[in-house]
């Protein structure tokens, strides 16, 4: 069984034990979590933490199907704004397993890609369709302070780093900063080159700035203009490490 498809329904009960609203978005057939964790206070802010888009990248969905771990990450977080999860984007890749195939894990039947065509009028994966409305929703009805993206990259094993858009360049080193007090700076990826950065620029050598690409990322901060951060945890190493390079990540946002 898929590990994530394992922890879903037991992790969003836990959620829900601890006062949370899960619901979820449907159509087809397909449907997609959403966690909503109220502030302790009136707010109109929001805080949207999505993961889950490939299935090989299971720290993510793990981190926030635990809300006993994730819980005490957002307790400060809480005390002034609302907290939204989504904690596995693609439903398609959770019949396989995490060690498969990337054809199962990382696009649909039909061969899209999770993270791609988001904000284009261009064919995309059914659970893109639904999603991205909901967040064009939320984004009038709240204002989305920040969204985290929680991923790994397989093509740099070992290695972790951040993709930051719209980000003013004082909070970005203030998040860059933090970063490297929280992890092993041996696991921080050193950039040199800016070939398959999407347009984007290096910035203290584990931080690509701005690139520009169909992905879940662009939309929210290029199309809605929110501040984004991406965090690509160390792939291949143990989930422990995975999951606290995420934890610094998240505790790192300029909130």
């Amino acid at each position: 069984m898929n590990v994530v498809k394992g922890h879903l329904d037991s992790g969003l009960r836990g959620w829900k034990d601890v006062g949370a609203k899960v619901t979820y978005l449907k159509r087809g057939g397909i449907q997609v979590p959403e966690i909503y964790i109220p502030s302790s206070v009136q707010s109109n802010k929001l805080l949207l933490i999505v993961s889950g888009f490939h299935l090989e990248e299971t720290s993510g969905p793990l981190l926030l199907l635990n809300s006993g771990g994730c819980s005490p990450l957002i307790a400060k977080i809480l005390e002034k704004m609302n907290v939204l999860i989504f904690p596995v984007i693609n439903q398609y890749g959770l019949a396989f397993d995490e060690a498969g195939s990337d054809k199962f894990l990382r696009y649909n039947q039909n061969g899209i890609n999770f993270n791609t065509a988001w904000g284009f009028k261009k064919e995309k994966c059914k659970e893109v369709e639904i999603v991205e409305p909901r967040l064009i929703e939320l984004h009038n009805k709240y204002q989305i302070v920040f969204v985290l993206s929680l991923h790994e990259d397989s093509t740099e094993p070992g290695k972790g780093y951040l993709w930051i858009n719209n980000v003013v360049k004082d909070k970005r080193m203030k998040i860059q900063t933090s970063l490297e007090s929280k992890v092993d700076k041996k696991i921080l990826l050193q950039m040199k080159s800016t070939v398959g950065l999407r347009e984007g620029k290096i910035e203290k050598g584990f931080s690509v700035i701005d690139a520009k690409d169909e992905s879940f990322e662009n939309f929210t901060s290029e199309i809605l203009g929110i501040p984004t951060l991406v965090s690509e945890a160390p792939f291949g190493l143990d989930l422990e490490t995975r999951m606290a390079f995420h934890k610094a990540s998240l505790s790192s946002l300029p909130l």
